[in-house]
């Protein structure tokens, strides 16, 4: 990739996304690969990531270069769905957020951090798409309010609405049905 990125005929353009490939390339493949839970097609969806930009980098913002972060985990994450669409699968939740992908330390805390998993993951699956991203990208991913907004298309302050909506939904489930998992 960093050879096809070198044939950049603009120096700026090819200087900024060069930067954007050394800073986020490893952040991108466990992003795609935490949804697709496997490192091969992960590391496609990057690929494809950059070459799109190679292609096309007026996608970019240049003036702004601090706002491309979010624009590339945007795409990461489009480019992940839609490869599990094209392969069958309905969501990613039940993928990136299963045991079998973590790496695990010794067997009783593999077996209790699996068991966490699985509650977690259930809990969540009971959510709407609408707040069950948020959660994910929220806790799972890390990001921050604006993140989740440029990923997901919405304000910050309505991304923070759907987060206190979602921890107040998996509260309420977490209540009625605790007792099962205990």
């Amino acid at each position: 990739m960093l050879t096809r990125i070198m044939t950049m005929e603009d120096p700026s353009r090819r200087d900024l996304v060069l930067q954007l490939y050394q800073r986020y390339k490893r952040a991108l493949l466990l992003y795609a690969n935490s949804i697709l839970c496997d490192q091969a097609t992960a590391e496609d969806v990057v690929q494809n990531i950059f070459a799109k930009l190679v292609e096309r980098p007026e996608l970019l913002k240049y003036e702004r270069p601090e706002e491309n972060k979010a624009y590339l985990m945007t795409m990461a994450h489009h480019m992940s769905i839609n490869h599990l669409r094209s392969a069958g699968q309905e969501t990613p939740y039940d993928e990136s957020l299963d045991a079998d992908c973590q790496d695990g330390g010794n067997v009783d805390d593999g077996l209790l951090l699996r068991e966490a998993y699985r509650f977690a993951r259930d809990l969540v699956e009971t959510l709407p798409p609408l707040y069950k991203d948020v959660i994910f990208l929220r806790y799972i991913k890390g990001l921050d309010d604006a993140e989740i907004g440029a990923i997901v298309g919405a304000s910050v302050n309505n991304v923070r609405v759907r987060i206190h909506r979602a921890l107040k939904m998996l509260q309420a489930v977490a209540r009625e049905g605790g007792a099962e998992h205990a």
